[in-house]
């Protein structure tokens, strides 16, 4: 039967994933392409100044919905190469970058996957399945709006290959780095950090040389950005703390307000029990989800932001879709999947607008319990080689 369940598992999870391309019907169309891109097209090409032009009306900078910059320092100037383009040759060229960034980020974790197998390779079906979530909502929802959260993903993958290869200063350095380009890898960043002094090993090996890298790249790039980084600190940042977000069957936010403290405070909690317990075996299983949770601590995430879980699910196909899994794996898997790409259609049927939500939080519950079950077993470091 267990001889079966591989070939019969692989089927169905790839018919789901195909069946799934049905789920950009939830993406919001706007009347033209590249409307998230527009915002740092228009800021470049009308008000192209310095310090970045935080407190201009975003009218007399082009931006047709009036959004004023609300991007980091970092991100905004690594843009500056939309001045002098058009907006549809640019928006063109920023979706190859986006798919181009997302594989960069999946490959640099690939690497340390392929040190699990016995033959120190991957297979090749793997990459097969990975490319059918390039065709998922996510995807198409960040190509279509021209969405910069591509960007962040190759650094923060980076800190996470240094970090296996304990170069734990570097690591560290990349993180930080990360959290100048977009304020959500602050939430995997916290996370890492509380389980590198909790952990008695990790906290003699890695703690200093990770939190050194990590403050050293958080105040260079302070330094170099000012005064735009102590702007964007005390002045947008609580701005955006303030907006009160929302929530919509394209998006996947958590609850806002008190209901939000109560249910994002007691998530962070139990997954910051998991990453202590499962940082020192499984290095890249826990950043890389910490970079797929982090956009729904937000007050306002679209599902465009979920493109930054596309490393983790590739590592999580990997652990879980193999020859030796049993039907657990596989429930894992798909409700993975179906917290992250697959099409929302059956859940919204039976909870509009709130089906994602309510399958994202049984996953937030389920995933961190049933992988620390297979570390205590022994299961999840399972040829698990970090270099020496």
């Amino acid at each position: 039967m267990k001889k079966l369940l591989f070939p019969a598992a692989f089927t169905v999870f790839t018919l789901l994933l195909i069946l799934s391309f049905h789920g950009v019907i939830y993406l919001p169309l706007w009347n033209f392409y590249g409307l998230d891109l527009h915002n740092l097209h228009a800021f470049h090409n009308y008000c192209p100044e310095w310090p970045v032009p935080y407190d201009r009306p975003a009218n007399l900078c082009g931006d047709i919905l009036n959004r004023p910059m609300i991007y980091p320092p970092l991100l905004y100037w690594l843009m500056g190469w939309l001045r002098g383009t058009l907006l549809t040759e640019a928006a063109l060229y920023w979706s190859f970058a986006i798919i181009l960034f997302t594989f960069l980020g999946t490959w640099l974790v690939s690497i340390p996957e392929a040190e699990r197998s016995p033959d120190r390779s991957l297979p090749r079906w793997i990459w097969m399945l990975w490319i059918l979530l390039l065709l998922q909502l996510p995807m198409a929802y960040a190509v279509e709006r021209g969405n910069v959260d591509a960007a962040v993903i190759p650094v923060y993958c980076l800190g996470t290959f240094l970090y296996w290869r304990r170069k734990y200063f570097w690591a560290g350095f990349f993180i930080a780095t990360s959290c100048w380009m977009k304020v959500y890898p602050a939430v995997p960043s916290l996370l890492i950090l509380s389980a590198l002094v909790l952990d008695p090993e990790l906290r003699k090996q890695a703690l200093r040389p990770f939190f050194s890298g990590f403050i050293t790249g958080g105040m260079a790039w302070a330094i170099l950005l000012f005064p735009d980084s102590y702007r964007y600190v005390f002045e947008v940042l609580p701005r955006l703390t303030r907006d009160p977000g929302g929530y919509g069957t394209s998006s996947h936010t958590l609850y806002n307000g008190t209901t939000g403290m109560l249910v994002k405070i007691p998530l962070l909690i139990a997954w910051a029990v998991f990453f202590t317990r499962a940082l020192r075996r499984d290095p890249i299983l826990i950043f890389t989800a910490g970079l797929a949770i982090s956009t729904f601590f937000q007050n306002l995430s679209n599902d465009y932001n979920l493109i930054t879980a596309y490393p983790f699910l590739f590592v999580v196909m990997h652990r879980l879709l193999r020859p030796r899994m049993n039907f657990a794996d596989f429930a894992v898997l798909l409700l993975t999947f179906a917290a992250f790409v697959l099409d929302r259609t059956p859940m919204e049927l039976v909870f509009h607008n709130r089906g994602a939500l309510f399958t994202q939080l049984v996953w937030f519950l389920v995933f961190p319990l049933s992988m620390m079950k297979r570390i205590d077993k022994g299961t999840s470091s399972e040829g698990n080689l970090i270099p020496r």
